[in-house]
């Protein structure tokens, strides 16, 4: 588990891909969006991860997902509550993971904040 990571109370994201050279990307993305990102090869890695913790955020590469229906299905029933994101690495820019990233992770927060209004009523 990384602890690091959960004391300092960022949110995480699991990044699954087999493309080279990601690691600047995620690094990179980490630093912009104030995130931790873990960064799985393939289905196995990541279920490893997805066991160890909780992330916010799941980003399956889109080509991974197509060449492994099975593999991606079960990704995602272990994400939890983390928002599922497929994204095609191969095609699209780092600026748009960024984007992308950023609005599922405001769209988190703000589900977030709906759900302990509405804990909050139901107490009340």
């Amino acid at each position: 588990m990384n602890t690091k990571a959960m004391e300092s109370g960022r949110p995480a994201a699991l990044i699954v891909t087999a493309i080279e050279g990601i690691e600047t990307t995620a690094g990179t993305l980490g630093e912009r969006l104030a995130l931790t990102v873990e960064l799985a090869a393939g289905r196995s890695a990541a279920l490893r991860l997805l066991e160890r913790r909780g992330f916010a955020v799941v980003v399956l590469d889109r080509m991974l997902a197509d060449a492994d229906p099975e593999g991606a299905e079960m990704i995602w029933k272990h994400a939890g509550l983390a928002v599922p994101m497929e994204f095609s690495f191969g095609v699209a820019s780092g600026a748009r993971l960024e984007r992308e990233l950023r609005a599922s992770l405001a769209r988190r927060r703000r589900e977030e904040e709906l759900a302990q209004v509405a804990a909050a009523a139901a107490l009340d």
